[in-house]
C-alpha cells in the first residue's frame, strides 16, 4: 500500500464534478482537504469516523463545515464512502488503508501547494493597482519640466517590471514622492529672507522700485545648475539687484565691482537641496579658505529650499567650528522619513512599503542605471523632484535612464534628470 501513489486513487477525488475542466480546481481542493481531515479522524479514533470528528480535524480556515457535509455527502452518492452506525466509512478498505499510511502526506503536499498558489494569487491580486489610483495620484502632481507627467506614463513606469506585487511596491514609493512647485519655491525664497536679515543694518531706500545692493547672492554648484536659477529667484522675490547675483569662479573680481561704492553686508548662499550636506559644507568651506580676505567683515548665510535632518546636523556642526568668520546655515524645510524610499510609510500598504523586498527590488532596478549607486548619491534613496529637475540624492529609477542596451534589461525614468557637464 505504501508503494502506491496518489495517481492510484485520484480519480475518487477528482472525477465525477459537473463543471468544465477549468473550473473543477476548486471543488477537487475541498474533497482533498475532507479527505485529509478524515484521514486525521482515522488515525485518532479508527472507530469513530463521524460527521463531527471530520469537521473537528478539518486543517483549512477555508474549508467550512457546510462543505464538509457536503463533500461527505457526495462522497456517499458516488459510492467512495458509506453511512454506518458510527458515521463513515470507506468504500475501498485498500484507499481506507492508502490514505492513513502515506495518502494523507500526499494529500497534504497537493493541498498546501494549492493554497500556497492561492496565496500568491490572493497577493497579486489585492496589489493591482487600479486605474482610478494612478488618476487620483497623477492629478495632484504639477508639470515636472513643463510636461504632466500622466496616468499613461505612470502605467507605462510601472510595468517596466512583470509582477503585481512588484508594481504595488513601486507605486507606493510613488505616493511619498515630494514635489516641490515654483509658486512654494517661490515662498520659500521669501520666508528665508528673514534668517538673512537677522543681525544686518538695513538700507536707506530712496524710491520704492530701488532694489538693495548690501548683499552678494551666489550658489555652490556651477554655472547653469539650479543654484544659479534659485539665486535669481531669490533676489527677485526679496527685491536685490541682480547686479549682485555672481558666480563663485569669478567671485573676487565680481566682488570688487559690486562693493565698490556700497557696502556688502552678507553674502548668501542658494541651493535647491542639501541632502547629506557633505558637498555643501565642503564648498562653503573652500570657498570661504580661497576668499577670506574678502569676507573679514561680511556674514554668509547659506540657505536651502530642502534639506534632510541628517544634513542640517551636520551642516550646523560645521559651521559652528568656523570661528573667523559668521557663517551659519537654514532651511526651508526638513524633509520627513516619508520621503526617503526606504523609510517607513504611513498608508495602507505600509506592509509591502518597508521591506527587504522592497530594498531588494530598488536595488535591483537601480543597479541597471548606477551599479555602485543604486538608491542614488549617498544611498539616500531620496523622493523629491523639483519643477525642473531631479536631485542626483533622489532614487535613480524616478530620474534616470539605464546604460543597458540590452532588450529587456534598460529602464525608462518618469522625471528625467537634466545632467550639467
Amino acid at each position: 500500500v505504501s508503494s502506491l501513489g496518489a495517481n492510484s486513487f485520484a480519480h475518487l477525488w477528482q472525477d465525477g464534478i459537473p463543471r468544465a475542466a477549468a473550473e473543477r480546481e476548486p471543488d477537487i481542493l475541498r474533497r482533498s482537504r475532507t479527505l485529509v481531515a478524515a484521514a486525521k479522524a482515522l488515525k485518532f479514533d479508527k472507530s469513530n469516523l463521524s460527521k463531527e470528528s471530520i469537521v473537528l480535524r478539518r486543517a483549512s480556515g477555508s474549508l467550512t463545515e457546510g462543505e464538509v457535509i457536503a463533500v461527505l455527502n457526495d462522497f456517499v452518492q458516488r459510492n467512495v464512502m458509506q453511512v454506518t452506525q458510527s458515521g463513515y466509512s470507506f468504500v475501498l478498505p485498500i484507499f481506507e488503508k492508502w490514505l492513513i499510511e502515506s495518502g494523507m502526506q500526499q494529500l497534504i503536499s497537493d493541498t498546501l501547494s494549492e493554497e500556497l498558489a492561492e496565496t500568491t494569487i490572493s497577493q497579486e491580486l489585492n496589489a493591482s493597482i487600479k486605474s482610478r489610483e494612478i488618476v487620483e495620484l497623477t492629478e495632484r502632481w504639477p508639470s515636472y519640466r513643463g510636461q504632466i507627467i500622466g496616468p499613461e506614463k505612470v502605467r507605462a513606469w510601472l510595468e517596466q517590471v512583470d509582477s503585481s506585487f512588484e508594481q504595488r511596491i513601486l507605486f507606493e514609493v510613488l505616493k511619498r514622492v515630494r514635489f516641490v512647485n515654483e509658486t512654494e519655491i517661490r515662498e520659500k525664497l521669501r520666508q528665508s529672507f528673514a534668517f538673512v536679515r537677522q543681525g544686518i543694518p538695513v538700507p536707506v531706500q530712496r524710491s520704492k522700485k530701488e532694489r538693495r545692493t548690501d548683499l552678494i547672492i551666489t550658489y555652490a554648484d556651477g554655472e547653469g545648475k539650479s543654484g544659479s536659477n534659485y539665486a535669481k529667484l531669490f533676489a527677485d522675490e526679496n527685491r536685490i539687484s541682480h547686479s549682485c547675483i555672481i558666480s563663485k569662479t569669478s567671485f573676487s573680481q565680481d566682488f570688487e565691482n559690486v562693493s565698490s561704492g556700497n557696502s556688502v553686508s552678507a553674502v548668501v548662499f542658494v541651493d535647491d537641496l542639501a541632502a547629506s550636506g557633505e558637498s555643501l559644507s565642503a564648498n562653503i568651506r573652500t570657498f570661504i579658505r580661497e576668499h577670506a580676505g574678502l569676507l573679514k567683515d561680511v556674514k554668509i548665510r547659506v540657505i536651502s529650499l530642502l534639506a534632510t535632518e541628517e544634513a542640517l546636523l551636520k551642516l550646523q556642526k560645521d559651521f559652528s567650528q568656523i570661528s573667523d568668520i559668521d557663517v551659519d546655515f537654514r532651511t526651508c524645510e526638513i524633509l520627513s522619513e516619508e520621503h526617503h524610499a526606504l523609510k517607513r510609510s504611513p498608508d495602507a500598504h505600509a506592509e509591502i512599503a518597508n521591506t527587504d523586498r522592497t530594498k531588494a527590488l530598488l536595488v535591483d532596478l537601480g543597479a541597471k542605471i548606477d551599479k555602485r549607486r543604486p538608491l542614488g548619491f549617498g544611498d539616500l534613496g531620496l523622493l523629491v523632484v523639483f519643477p525642473d529637475n531631479a536631485p542626483n540624492n533622489t532614487l535613480p529609477i524616478l530620474r534616470s535612464f539605464s546604460k543597458s542596451s540590452v532588450k529587456g534589461k534598460g529602464w525608462t525614468p518618469l522625471f528625467e534628470r537634466i545632467s550639467h557637464i
